[in-house]
């Protein structure tokens, strides 16, 4: 595949005024910033930070203007002044595909045969630093494309789960989904790490005052007893709040 593909999409949303609104309007949302009222606010995101929200903005953003996918809209746009090694190579980024891999043999050095843990399809890819620092049974997420006649893995795994990490709470609550997505699993990751660090600093003990049983507690939003439904740290005071189920029903939203 020639490279520059993924740069050339990015620079016609991200440059210029057309099509400037929804990348600005996108950097925002992944950002968990108003553009309008964050004086703040500006562009800069780490290199870590930066290929997770392109791979969410060009493969799960919807298009303001058209509800379309922007890596869909910009092949659509500009099919006819593609070369057609071009157009061969634009189809198979839109069949490309975010998920869960479980890692089902390794190969050292030349690749990996992987489980897609939402639909048990086994896939084969070409890859090379992946097979170190991995194990069989590993579960992974990432995007792969068919790249000429062969699979990749489009950039570096985010995130690897063990054989003992199967239980994560966080991998747990992302394979209840139908599909994976880059931003979500960044969300929740994100308030996993910060709901670790502030239970160290005892926040353990406060949610404990909180409960009345093993699982029931006095709702924070409603302030009725009922099954846990919920934990939020507030994101100022640091406080840890819990909420039965019908009220976290209201509030716990992933969609993007």
């Amino acid at each position: 595949m020639r490279k520059g593909l993924i740069s050339e999409v990015v620079d016609f949303f991200s440059v210029g005024n057309r099509y400037s609104y929804d990348f600005q309007r996108a950097f925002a949302k992944f950002c968990k910033k108003d553009i309008l009222y964050d004086k703040n606010f500006n562009n800069n995101l780490p290199d870590d930070q930066l290929k997770i929200f392109i791979d969410w903005f060009l493969f799960e953003y919807k298009l303001k203007m058209n509800n379309q996918r922007p890596i869909r809209f910009f092949y659509l746009t500009n099919y006819l002044s593609f070369s057609d090694e071009d157009r061969k190579n634009y189809k198979n980024l839109l069949r490309s595909k975010y998920s869960f891999w479980k890692i089902c043999k390794i190969d050292f050095d030349k690749g990996m045969e992987l489980e897609d843990m939402f639909g048990q399809k086994h896939i084969y890819v070409k890859e090379v630093l992946g097979t170190h620092g991995t194990a069989v049974g590993d579960i992974i997420n990432n995007r792969i494309s068919k790249i000429d006649d062969h699979y990749e893995l489009l950039g570096n795994n985010d995130w690897v789960w063990a054989k003992e990490d199967y239980d994560h709470p966080v991998l747990c609550e992302l394979l209840k989904y139908k599909k994976a997505d880059p931003k979500l699993t960044r969300d929740l990751m994100t308030q996993f790490f910060r709901t670790s660090k502030l239970m160290e600093k005892g926040g353990s003990e406060k949610i404990q005052q909180q409960i009345i049983n093993k699982d029931e507690c006095i709702c924070s939003l409603c302030h009725k007893q009922g099954v846990i439904g919920a934990l939020k740290f507030d994101p100022l005071t640091d406080e840890p709040h819990l909420y039965c189920k019908k009220c976290a029903s209201k509030f716990v939203n992933y969609n993007n």
